[in-house]
């Protein structure tokens, strides 16, 4: 189970090398109400298939207590998700399909189904210049019972 959270979000469709300029369109919001992240990013995917292009995304970022949105920037409350299929990864971005791939077959194999969006919360994300193997992210799929 995910409790709710309230986050402060950009959503858009963007490639997913764009999903980078939508977290820094949050960070330059947050700072500019001197208010920082209660808990790590996170990316929430609304579309049910794996697409490169024109992926409809929602770069989210934690926040203690609700604050003022704006027209692009939205402050709003995660709903809780009564069950969900989780799944760390370590390693890169890159390798993370195969992780999607055992995970789909596990959630298929065990008499569930994908029930919302899947949401990655990036536990550890290495720096920019950092080493991108180090990562940690954990990978969040609201299931069903098929």
């Amino acid at each position: 189970k995910v409790s709710p959270i309230d986050v402060v979000s950009v959503r858009d469709v963007v490639p997913t090398t764009g999903f980078s300029q939508l977290f820094g369109q949050i960070f330059t919001y947050l700072g500019q109400h001197g208010v920082n992240p209660s808990g790590p990013t996170m990316g929430i995917y609304y579309d049910e298939e794996f697409r490169e292009e024109a992926v409809d995304i929602e770069a989210a970022v934690p926040v203690a207590e609700p604050m003022p949105s704006s027209e692009r920037v939205k402050c709003r409350k995660l709903p809780a998700v009564e069950e969900v299929a989780c799944v760390i990864h370590e390693g890169t971005f890159d390798t993370l399909a195969g992780t999607y791939g055992h995970w789909m077959a596990w959630i298929e194999a065990n008499g569930y189904r994908m029930a919302g969006p899947i949401r990655e919360v990036y536990v550890q994300w290495a720096e920019p210049d950092g080493d991108p193997s180090t990562n940690v992210t954990e990978i969040q799929i609201p299931v069903n019972k098929a």
